[in-house]
C-alpha cells in the first residue's frame, strides 16, 4: 500500500466546491493528521493517479474519496480504471456521493469499492467520513493513522 509516513495522504475527487470546503473543515477536526489533494473531475483524477502531465510529481494517496457523479469521466469509470491498474488497485476507495440509488451502491461494490457513503448535509455529519477512514485504515494496516 502507498505510505507517506506520519500523515495519511487523501485524494478527494470532487467537483462541488461546497463539498470540498465541508470536507476540509471536517478534516481539520479529524483525530489523525492527513494531507489532502483535490481534483475536480474524473479525467483529472486519472491523470493525477497515473502521474501524467502536470501531475508527474503527484503523491500517490493512501485513501481515495470518490464522488460518483463527476463531470467528463464519472465515478464508475474512475473506479473501474483504478481497479484495473496494478499500481493503483490496492488503494482503498470510499465512494462519497449524493446518490441514494441502490443500483449505484451495488455497482460501486461490484467494482470493489471499500465503502459507499451518502454525503451528509452538515459539518457534524461530515465528521463521520473520518471515522470511516480511520476504521478502514486500521482494518487494512493494523495501524492508527498518524501513529
Amino acid at each position: 500500500m502507498p505510505g507517506s509516513g506520519s500523515r495519511l495522504e487523501i485524494l478527494l475527487i470532487e467537483d462541488s466546491d461546497t463539498d470540498v470546503r465541508l470536507f476540509e473543515m471536517a478534516m481539520g477536526k479529524a483525530r489523525f493528521p492527513a494531507n489532502l489533494n483535490v481534483v475536480k473531475d474524473g479525467g483529472e483524477a486519472l491523470r493525477y493517479l497515473r502521474r501524467e502531465g502536470a501531475a508527474f510529481r503527484a503523491v500517490i494517496p493512501d485513501i481515495i474519496v470518490l464522488d460518483w457523479n463527476l463531470p467528463l469521466v464519472n465515478g464508475v469509470e474512475v473506479l473501474r480504471e483504478i481497479r484495473a491498474d496494478s499500481d493503483l488497485a490496492d488503494i482503498p476507495v470510499i465512494v462519497f456521493t449524493t446518490s441514494k440509488d441502490q443500483e449505484d451502491m451495488i455497482a460501486s461494490y461490484e467494482l470493489c469499492a471499500n465503502c459507499y457513503m451518502t454525503k451528509p448535509s452538515g459539518l457534524r455529519e461530515y465528521l463521520k467520513i473520518f471515522d470511516v477512514i480511520e476504521e478502514l485504515w486500521l482494518r487494512l494496516t493494523g495501524e492508527i493513522p498518524g501513529d
